[in-house]
């Protein structure tokens, strides 16, 4: 069972869409800065505590014909990507 199914229902606090040549992984450090209102080398996040940065980009490259989405629990938010490029934080 899925503690992470609530998101469905709830409303992002901070949308982005990955840029053209851009790592799905640098967009959501962005997104997580905009939210949090710092500059993102200043932020205190590491997303290789709860998820393999190499894979997640390579999941959802966008030279690759792929579906689906991944949500993980980062720094107070849940994350949620999908291959379309789009990153959605939800408040945990």
């Amino acid at each position: 069972m899925s503690t992470i199914a609530p998101v469905e229902n709830g409303v992002a606090v901070r949308t982005a869409r990955q840029a053209e040549h851009e790592e799905l992984t640098t967009t959501i450090i962005e997104t997580l800065a905009a939210a949090e209102g710092v500059d993102p080398l200043n932020l205190d996040i590491r997303i290789g505590d709860v998820v393999d940065p190499d894979a997640l980009n390579a999941l959802f490259d966008p030279a690759t014909d792929r579906s689906g989405r991944v949500t993980v629990p980062l720094a107070g938010y849940l994350v949620r990507v999908s291959a379309t490029g789009e990153v959605a934080l939800y408040r945990s």
